[in-house]
C-alpha cells in the first residue's frame, strides 16, 4: 500500500450523549464515546465524550482535497452543529493523518477550506506516520 491518508471533524466535550448530538444535527457520525468509556485496546479511560463524523482512508497525496471533501459534506450541517457546540461548550477539531509509505503528500489548504474551518471554529491536528521503505 502507499501513501494514504485520512480526516474527520470531532466534536468533543466533558460529557454529552452523542445520539443527542446525532438527533440535533441530523448527520450519522463514523464513531462516538462517552465520558468513562475504554480508550479501545488500553485500561485508558476517556476524560471527555466525543461525536466523530470521518471520511474513509484513502490512498492519495491530497490530504487538501480530502478535508475538502469533508467540509464540503458537513456544509449543509454547519448552523446546527455551531447551535450545539456553543450551547454545549464544545471542542471541535479537524483531524488529520497521513500515514507515509512512499511519496510525501501535499499538505494545503485553500481559502475556502480555511473559511469553513473558520465558521466551525475548528481547531485543525495533523498527525504523520513514516514508514520505512521496504528493501
Amino acid at each position: 500500500m502507499g501513501t494514504s491518508i485520512l480526516s474527520s471533524f470531532t466534536l468533543t466535550g466533558p460529557s454529552f450523549d452523542p445520539e443527542d448530538i446525532t438527533q440535533r444535527i441530523g448527520l450519522e457520525p463514523t464513531k462516538t464515546w462517552k465520558t468513562g468509556d475504554r480508550v479501545q485496546g488500553t485500561q485508558i479511560r476517556r476524560k471527555h465524550s466525543g461525536w466523530v463524523w470521518s471520511m474513509p482512508r484513502e490512498e492519495s497525496l491530497d490530504l487538501g482535497k480530502q478535508v475538502a471533501a469533508l467540509l464540503e459534506r458537513l456544509g449543509p450541517f454547519i448552523s446546527r452543529i455551531n447551535e450545539v457546540r456553543e450551547e454545549l461548550g464544545l471542542d471541535a477539531e479537524i483531524s488529520c493523518a497521513i500515514y507515509i509509505e512512499g511519496q510525501t503528500p501535499a499538505v494545503h489548504f485553500d481559502r475556502s477550506v480555511m473559511s469553513l474551518v473558520n465558521q466551525l471554529e475548528a481547531e485543525i491536528d495533523l498527525d504523520i506516520y513514516v514508514y520505512p521503505d521496504p528493501e
